[in-house]
C-alpha cells in the first residue's frame, strides 16, 4: 500500500516500522506534495492542515481533483494539532475522509492503517479472483490490461 505523508518524519518511522508493506514517501510543501502524488500516485495521502505557504486544506481539494480527473480514489488523513470542531467540519468539507487530533493515539492510528491495508488487499484479491474468470482476449489478457490499475 502507498502512503503518502505531508508533515513530520516521525509518521514515515511508524508507518514504516508498522508491518504491513506499507511504503512511504514524504514532501514537506505543497508544490512538492503535489508534484510527488502525480508521479507516484498513492492510495492514502496523510497530511497535517497547517503547512508553510498553502494549508492542508488546498493540498486535499488539488489531491482530490487531481485524483478524480484520472479516475483513482485517495484516502486523505488529516493528523493535526487543530482540535476546534469548525475545522474538523472544513477539513472533512474540504476532502479529508479521518481527522487525527495530535497528540494522537498511534495504536488507534495505526489500527486504522492496518485496516486499510487489509481493504486494499483484499479488494486485490477479489479482482484477481474475478479476473482469473475472465476468457482471454488479444495479445494481452484483461487480468495484465488491470494489473497496474488493480496493484496501485
Amino acid at each position: 500500500m502507498y502512503i503518502f505523508a505531508v508533515f513530520d518524519p516521525f509518521f514515515l518511522y511508524l508507518c514504516e516500522k508498522s508491518g504491513y508493506g506499507v511504503e512511504v514517501q514524504q514532501a514537506f510543501s505543497v508544490p512538492q506534495a503535489l508534484e510527488i502524488f502525480e508521479q507516484w500516485q498513492p492510495y492514502i495521502v496523510v497530511s497535517d492542515i497547517g503547512l508553510p505557504n498553502e494549508d492542508g486544506y488546498a493540498l486535499i481539494q488539488q489531491v482530490k481533483s487531481k485524483a478524480k480527473e484520472r479516475g483513482q480514489v485517495v484516502l486523505a488523513i488529516a493528523v493535526t494539532g487543530y482540535a476546534d470542531e469548525k475545522m474538523r467540519q472544513r477539513g472533512l468539507s474540504a476532502g479529508f475522509d479521518l481527522w487525527f487530533t495530535k497528540p494522537m493515539d498511534i495504536d488507534e492510528f495505526m489500527a486504522v492503517l492496518a485496516c486499510l491495508a487489509i481493504c486494499q488487499q483484499s479488494s486485490y484479491a477479489i479482482a484477481q479472483r474475478i479476473l482469473s474468470h475472465v476468457i482471454r482476449h488479444g495479445d494481452l489478457c484483461l487480468e495484465q490490461q488491470l494489473e497496474p490499475l488493480v496493484s496501485s
